[in-house]
C-alpha cells in the first residue's frame, strides 16, 4: 500500500509515480493502492506504468473526504449531496490514472448513536449515485470499507453485516459495490475477520491484514496501523490462520485473485522502501505458515 508506505507523496509532483515504480520494480505486487494524484500529467505517467504491466490499481480517495469534511452518510443533505459530487470527481482522476477500483469510507458516524440507522439508509443513497457514475465507461469498480464504529474513526459503516446488506440492496438495483475488509477495523469492532469474511466473501474484492491495539488504556489504542505483533493483536503467526481459513473457504484460490494488502504506516524513523520490504517479509512469511499448516492438516 504505496497510501501507507509512502503517505505523502500526494503533496509532491511525480512523487506518487516515483514509489510505485519503486514497489514494481521489487518484483513481489500484482496490485496497488495510493491516495489522490494532484497533477493530471502525473496520473497519465502512473495509467502508462500501470496499464502496460496489467496491475491492479485501487485510488483511495479516504483522505479527499476526510480533509475536507465530507461525509457520504451526513444527515444533512447539503453536506451529504456535496459529498458524493465530490467522490464523482474523483472517478474522472482516477480513471485518468489509469485505476480500476475507487476506494472510499461512509463518512463519520451521528453522535446520537440511535441516528446511526438513518445515517446508513442516506450512505446507500449516496453510494447509488457514485455506482452510476462509475458504471459509465470506462467502468469502474467502487469499493468501500468499513472502518471502527465506536472506538478509533466512529464512522457509520463498520459492521460486516450492515455492509453486507448494503452490498445486495445495491446489487438487486444493478448497482455493483464491493468491500474492503480490514483486519484492524473488524478486531476494533469486536468481530473476528474470519467469520466478517465468511459474511461478506462474495462481495469482498479486497482484504488488509492491518494490526491494532484494543485495550482503551494504552497510548496506542486504535486504528493507527503499527507493525505486527505486540502490542497489537494481530502477529504473522496470526496472519498465517487467517490466511489458512480464506485458503479453505475459497477467498484465496488460484482462479479467483482478491487483492491483498498490509497495511503499515511509515513513521518519521521510517524509511520508506525499508517498510516496503518489511512488509513483502511479512506476507512471505505468513503465506509460508499458513501453507505448511495446510500440509500438515
Amino acid at each position: 500500500m504505496l497510501s501507507q508506505t509512502w503517505p505523502t507523496s500526494n503533496q509532491k509532483r511525480d512523487a506518487t509515480r516515483e514509489a510505485l515504480e519503486t514497489a514494481i520494480e521489487a518484483n513481489f505486487f500484482t496490485a496497488f493502492q495510493t491516495v489522490e494524484v494532484n497533477f493530471a500529467e502525473e496520473r497519465k505517467k502512473i495509467a502508462h506504468l500501470i496499464g502496460t504491466r496489467g496491475y491492479a490499481y485501487t485510488y483511495c480517495i479516504t483522505r479527499v473526504l476526510n480533509g475536507n469534511h465530507l461525509n457520504l452518510s451526513d444527515l444533512h443533505d447539503s453536506n451529504r449531496i456535496r459529498s458524493y459530487q465530490k467522490a464523482i470527481h474523483c472517478l474522472n482522476d482516477a480513471r485518468e490514472a489509469g485505476a480500476d477500483s475507487l476506494s472510499l469510507i461512509s463518512g463519520p458516524s451521528p453522535e446520537n448513536n440511535e441516528s446511526r440507522g438513518d445515517a446508513l439508509k442516506l450512505l446507500v443513497d449516496s453510494l447509488s449515485h457514485i455506482a452510476v457514475a462509475a458504471n459509465k465507461e470506462p467502468r469502474i469498480r467502487l469499493v468501500i470499507e468499513p472502518l471502527d464504529v465506536h472506538s478509533h474513526k466512529k464512522m457509520t459503516l463498520g459492521y460486516a453485516a450492515e455492509a453486507l446488506k448494503i452490498c445486495e440492496e445495491l446489487s438487486s438495483n444493478d448497482l455493483p459495490v464491493s468491500l474492503c475488509l480490514d483486519t484492524a477495523h473488524l478486531f476494533l469492532n469486536g468481530e473476528d475477520p474470519v467469520y466478517a469474511l465468511q459474511q461478506a466473501k462474495n462481495y469482498t474484492t479486497e482484504f488488509h491484514y492491518c494490526n491494532c491495539v484494543v485495550e482503551p488504556s494504552h497510548p496506542l489504542y486504535g486504528d493507527r496501523h503499527i507493525r505486527f505483533g505486540q502490542p497489537g493483536v494481530l502477529d504473522i503467526q496470526g496472519i498465517g490462520r487467517i490466511m489458512k481459513k480464506q485458503v479453505e473457504m475459497r477467498f484465496l484460490n488460484n482462479e479467483d485473485r482478491p487483492i491483498i494488502m498490509c497495511e503499515v504506516l511509515k513513521t518519521d524513523n521510517d524509511q520508506s522502501k525499508e517498510l516496503m520490504e518489511y512488509s513483502i517479509g511479512v506476507l512471505t512469511e505468513s503465506w509460508e505458515l499458513a501453507q505448511v499448516t495446510i500440509e500438515k492438516d
